[in-house]
């Protein structure tokens, strides 16, 4: 008698679930070389090979973040350098990607330099995982040169684009600073960590 409870109990929870629910795919982050636009001193450009995009999924949003993660909501646990790749499998469905970006444009405390440069990209880029298939996210990282506050700063910008089944994506500039990004300031939802 228990074991059909429990039958019946398992068979009444799995009409609640979406099948999505139970289905893995697979995304594939794939960070290409850095490319430059400007001429690098050998130092700076061993510094940058180093770097790469650090990242994290949490529901069915990815999160880009060029700011610290301590101060970003969504869990970043993922660092994928420059010229490798990285698969996760994740279940089946729609995604968004979002961007807590960075401007360095000065401040001599934490604050102010969020205050001042930090802004966010919400839902700006969008793809679908399918059960049993690989998503790419190809990213290519650009060095373009910023100057800031008694230093010379190196920023990516991470141009990326998805594919699936031979179809790829519109290229879309992930941390760049538009009219559509929200400043530190301004900007009140889950992306930003809360004290």
């Amino acid at each position: 008698m228990k074991t059909i409870r429990f039958v019946v109990g398992v068979l009444l929870f799995a009409g609640t679930v979406p099948l999505t629910a139970w289905a893995d795919g697979t995304l594939t982050v794939d960070m290409k070389p850095f490319t430059t636009e400007v001429k690098l001193k050998d130092k700076v450009r061993k510094q940058l090979e180093g770097g790469g995009m650090e990242w994290g999924v949490t529901g069915n949003r990815l999160t880009v973040t060029s700011v610290n993660k301590q101060y970003v909501g969504p869990t970043i646990n993922q660092l994928t350098r420059f010229g490798t790749n990285f698969s996760l499998p994740l279940p089946a469905g729609e995604y968004q990607i979002s961007c807590v970006g960075m401007l360095y444009d000065g401040g001599l405390s934490v604050e102010k330099v969020l205050s001042k440069g930090a802004f966010f990209n919400e839902n700006i880029m969008s793809f679908r995982v399918e059960d049993g298939k690989t998503t790419t996210l190809s990213v290519l990282p650009t060095i373009r040169a910023s100057s800031g506050f008694f230093i010379k700063l190196f920023m990516p910008e991470f141009l990326a684009s998805t594919s699936l089944d031979g179809a790829v994506s519109q290229e879309v500039s992930l941390n760049s600073r538009t009219e559509k990004s929200v400043s530190w300031d301004d900007y009140h939802g889950d992306l930003k960590f809360k004290k």
